[in-house]
């Protein structure tokens, strides 16, 4: 949450002359309502499904860029279906600028900012092993969203 995937996402997909899809936007048109409404009517685990189920509907599109929500690698059959399917990029952003960006955001039912930032710094610290698994991983200190995805292209374009 808070990396910058779905800004640098669409930055990535102009460079590589590709679609971009947003599996967050994807699971609210699947569903006609909020990711926030979501959650609060079915629970995480509901969405969570319905996010393994429009990522095995994508998986097999080369064309596409794809910005996941961060929780998708916590199941490990979402991993190997992004492993055997595409190119996976962390993007490694400090906890700071983290905090920052979800502080400004009301659409982020895993962030209960009146509760502190401890449970969000756990999950945060909790998935952090499983993202550093990716294929690829770029620093996002100092960057513009355009410089992070001509980064991610220069990595990348010989495999797509």
């Amino acid at each position: 949450m808070g990396a910058g995937k779905s800004t640098i996402g669409v930055e990535l997909a102009a460079l590589c002359v590709s679609d971009f899809n947003d599996l967050d936007e994807l699971i609210v048109q699947e569903q006609g309502r909020s990711i926030n409404d979501i959650f609060a009517a079915e629970g995480e685990d509901y969405f969570r499904n319905v996010e393994s189920k429009i990522l095995v509907q994508i998986a097999n599109n080369k064309s596409l860029v794809v910005a996941t929500g961060g929780g998708i690698i916590e199941r490990e059959r979402n991993r190997d279906m992004i492993s055997q399917s595409g190119i996976s990029v962390f993007l490694d952003t400090d906890w700071d600028t983290i905090v920052s960006r979800l502080e400004q955001s009301n659409n982020r039912p895993l962030v209960a900012k009146e509760n502190g930032w401890d449970t969000v710094k756990k999950r945060f610290d909790r998935r952090l092993p499983l993202y550093r698994e990716s294929d690829y991983t770029v620093l996002t200190k100092n960057k513009s969203p355009k410089e992070i995805a001509t980064e991610i292209y220069h990595l990348v374009k010989d495999r797509i």
